[in-house]
């Protein structure tokens, strides 16, 4: 998948709380370089689209994109303060994107 796909916010959104919450509860799991490049890109496109008026997309992706960044960058260096400090950030920002991904199905059905 590369950032020119075309993906929905609550797509995009889900596939967010997945990997948070898949990082966060297993220390095997692991993300790849090109696969946080494309979340990024993928976030911020979504962002800075004037077309798009959606909303689930926002602030706390931006941060969690980052936070699940730093886990991956703390994990490769084996540095257990910075991993600790990122699986916290991850399992709040997760939270907000859960619920907020929650009223967005909620209200597509």
């Amino acid at each position: 998948m590369t950032a020119q796909d075309p993906v929905r916010p609550l797509d995009l959104a889900k596939r967010l709380v997945l990997i948070g919450e898949g990082l966060a509860e297993n220390r095997r799991t692991q993300i790849s370089d090109a696969s946080i490049r494309v979340l990024r890109e993928q976030v911020a496109d979504m962002r800075m689209d004037i077309r798009n008026e959606q909303t689930l997309i926002g602030y706390e992706a931006t941060c969690l994109v980052e936070c699940i960044a730093e886990l991956a960058f703390a994990r490769t260096d084996q540095d257990a303060n910075r991993e600790s400090r990122a699986i916290c950030y991850v399992n709040s920002l997760t939270g907000f994107m859960r619920g907020d991904v929650m009223r967005a199905e909620k209200a597509l059905s």
